[in-house]
């Protein structure tokens, strides 16, 4: 009985010396080494690992072990990997920046498409149809062609079109064209117009065809009464730019009623630009029925330059009741 409880005793014994010393601080003991592999309890029972053997997870038996350490001064991070049989060291180096060199962007320029006759059929219908940019870029490119077709749809845009940057880059255009026939809408636009910018390019697109031109242009212009705001005359002048043709002749003879210079601008361009022949005429009578003199260089140049001999008629007539109103 005796022997027993001795033998039990040194059984406990080396039960709780395995325990121990299976956490030391060099890790624990089945890591180092094969013959150390399992623990002397597992040997006790027999030549197999018993289930509780693996008393940590399958990741802490690799073979190498990770470790990384924060240097506290500033170097390159350091990694060490540690195995208890060998160490693997690994060095790190920080990525350095990577710096892209700006490359300047290249303008952005309009490329023509196909089914137009010319560049400056291009550029009228771009201003009609397309995105702010491409109008703001097709109304400045406007100015290198001087010709009476730019300044129609310029006129028109400078007093219609919904962009603030737009409607100055035409004032602007305006202004290098040098027509003595942009005068007279630059004026309006410098002494009606809401915005404050708008009213400044034009004002300074006019002092400087004035100072350049061989005319005798007035300083101030008496304008008739101009309607801003009327949403009938809103809808006309949509239907006019996104409409087919019979849409655009219907709309242009309604815009006849109203005495704005949105109207007369419209319908100038409709007069020089538009490309159906009933249109122009259309527009020539309205024009003659508003009676207003901004369209009289415009209405002369239809008379002597139009190849459709309505449209002559029709611009001699318009002509001859804005006289009669004078």
């Amino acid at each position: 009985m005796k022997a027993i409880k001795i033998i039990l005793l040194l059984a406990f014994i080396v039960i709780l010396s395995d325990s121990s010393s299976a956490q030391t601080r060099y890790g624990p003991r089945q890591d180092r080494g094969y013959y150390n592999y399992y623990p002397s309890s597992a040997r006790t029972f027999g030549n197999y690992p018993p289930p509780w053997v693996h008393d940590r997870p399958p990741w802490w038996y690799r073979q190498y072990r990770p470790t990384r350490y924060n240097l506290p001064w500033d170097k390159p991070a350091l990694e060490v990997s540690i195995n208890y049989t060998d160490d693997y060291h690994l060095f790190y180096m920080p990525i350095p920046p990577i710096i892209v060199p700006e490359v300047p962007e290249k303008p952005r320029e309009l490329v023509q498409t196909v089914g137009y006759d010319s560049r400056l059929n291009f550029l009228i219908d771009t201003v009609r149809h397309r995105t702010t940019q491409d109008r703001l870029l097709a109304v400045q490119e406007l100015s290198e062609h001087k010709h009476i077709s730019s300044v129609a749809v310029l006129v028109d845009t400078l007093f219609n079109d919904r962009s603030l940057d737009v409607r100055i880059a035409a004032a602007q255009s305006l202004s290098r064209i040098n027509l003595p026939m942009a005068y007279l809408p630059l004026m309006r636009a410098a002494g009606h117009e809401e915005d404050e910018k708008i009213r400044t390019a034009a004002r300074t697109a006019a002092r400087h065809i004035r100072e350049n031109s061989d005319e005798d242009l007035p300083n101030e212009i008496s304008a008739p009464a101009i309607t801003h705001g009327d949403q009938k005359m809103a809808d006309c002048i949509e239907e006019y730019i996104h409409g087919k043709a019979d849409i655009r002749e219907r709309a242009v003879e309604k815009l006849s009623k109203y005495q704005s210079n949105r109207a007369v601008a419209v319908l100038v361009h409709a007069l020089i630009n538009d490309s159906d022949e009933e249109i122009r005429a259309e527009a020539a009578e309205s024009l003659g029925k508003i009676g207003d003199s901004m369209a009289v260089p415009f209405l002369e140049s239809s008379r002597d330059h139009d190849l459709e001999k309505s449209v002559r008629n029709a611009a001699q007539k318009a002509l001859d009741k804005i006289d009669q109103n004078d």
